[in-house]
């Protein structure tokens, strides 16, 4: 299996020391016009790639920022072919940058998990997070995404240990996704207190790079998170906060100096 582009992309940044912003943003939020337009910014600021969340009826680990986010795509009517189609039209706008899919197991099992993998393939993602299917059950999804070459970006948290923490650690690809805190996503600045152990711990199990994510919304955490051993963040509803606060016409601008200013703080120095 060739490596994918997410995988190369990681392993370059890693080998060179530098530091990784993932910006999230939810396909098709808040419409079609400003979901791309939002994407050229985070691309222009320098994402190192993006997370596309597809919209979820019952999205359990999100708070309440993305979880309107996903009501109002789905109320707008799209459809997971509407989706497929953003990420096409991502992959032709910007054909070296990964992108990571964010998804719920539903929609997956709903059309049929070798279809929803391949056809997310062909539009071009590199890889995917299925935030509600345990490890014990991956075994549904494994196979095809390895045929397929797409990247299993897995979750682990400042509670997932021990064995259980091998085992996931072992599972993935691309990068491990640490979540800050227990709980779900949203603005906040509180982490939990045993960040820098979960950091070390996720270290010993994997060789694959440590991004963290949920809460992060300053550019001061993401240098506190590089300081503590992170290889870099994953920012979420911060990014959906600044698209539903902007007037028109001054959403790109926040989100591109926004991105810029992450970067900035975490190569200062890597630590200081």
């Amino acid at each position: 299996m060739m490596p994918d582009r997410l995988s190369e992309t990681m392993a370059v940044l890693k080998k060179r020391g530098e530091k990784a912003v993932v910006p999230f943003l939810v396909l098709g939020y808040p419409d079609r016009r400003r979901f791309l337009e939002a994407a050229k910014a985070l691309i222009e600021g320098g994402a190192t790639a993006l997370e596309l969340g597809l919209p979820f009826s019952d999205p359990l680990a999100d708070g309440p920022i993305i979880e309107n986010a996903d009501r109002a795509v789905l109320e707008s009517g799209q459809t997971v072919d509407q989706a497929l189609e953003l990420i096409g039209i991502l992959r032709e706008l910007a054909p070296p940058l990964p992108l990571s899919l964010l998804t719920y197991f539903n929609p997956m099992l709903k059309r049929g998990i070798p279809r929803f993998l391949s056809e997310m393939k062909e539009s071009g993602i590199d890889g995917m997070t299925i935030v509600d299917l345990p490890p014990e059950e991956y075994h549904e999804v494994e196979p095809h995404m390895k045929d397929l070459g797409l990247a299993p970006v897995m979750l682990v948290s400042p509670l997932t240990a021990g064995q259980r923490l091998r085992t996931v650690c072992a599972m993935g690809a691309g990068f491990v996704y640490l979540v800050s805190r227990a709980g779900i996503t949203g603005l906040s600045s509180a982490y939990q207190g045993t960040l820098r152990d979960s950091l070390e711990a996720v270290r010993e199990q994997t060789p694959l790079p440590v991004l963290v994510g949920f809460g992060i919304t300053r550019s001061e955490q993401a240098r506190s998170m590089v300081a503590m051993g992170a290889d870099g963040v994953i920012v979420g509803s911060k990014i959906i906060d600044i698209i539903d606060r902007c007037e028109e016409g001054e959403m790109p601008h926040a989100l591109t100096n926004f991105v810029s200013d992450l970067k900035n703080a975490m190569s200062y120095n890597h630590v200081s």
